[in-house]
């Protein structure tokens, strides 16, 4: 568990997020194992706007698909079997053609 992982390596879960900012799509990873995982992208009002059920730790990233969300900033919010994990901030750019 989330839990143990702290307690085991007196560590608690990192995020990262990358590209970001980003456009189409951006990768999540954490740093510690959390297994089982709902990931979702929430808006500034605190509406739920993508979400998706995961494995997820340091050997099971996973990729957002955020190619149809407005330009703005979200949170990516990660909640485990055993509760909350964290969140972190993401920012939408528009898709630039060249």
């Amino acid at each position: 568990s989330i839990l143990s992982s702290a307690i085991r390596y007196g560590a608690i879960p990192v995020f990262e997020i990358a590209p970001n900012p980003a456009s189409s799509a951006t990768t999540l990873i954490s740093n510690l194992p959390i297994g089982n995982a709902l990931i979702e992208i929430v808006d500034c009002l605190g509406a739920v706007r993508k979400n998706c059920a995961v494995a997820l730790g340091p050997d099971n990233s996973v990729t957002l698909d955020i190619h149809d969300l407005p330009e703005g900033a979200y949170f990516v919010r990660v909640t485990s079997d055993y509760g909350f994990a964290g969140s972190s901030l993401i920012k939408v750019i528009p898709f630039m053609h060249f």
